[in-house]
């Protein structure tokens, strides 16, 4: 394989590479924001706990 040849075997390889790269973030971003979404729902489930509790002590 000539010089071209192997450049452009690098540049296709190069550009898998930040295709995958980027997907993996995209997938890191929806963890993340899905991790966020859990914690807020949990702290909602909390918050409306304690409100309950402090309306009703009986229960």
């Amino acid at each position: 394989m000539d010089d071209h040849g192997n450049q452009d075997y690098l540049t296709a390889a190069l550009a898998i590479i930040q295709q995958q790269m980027q997907a993996q973030q995209q997938q890191m971003l929806q963890m993340q924001q899905t991790i966020q979404n859990q914690q807020q729902a949990a702290h909602e489930v909390a918050e409306n706990a304690t409100r309950e509790e402090r309306d009703d002590p009986s229960a």
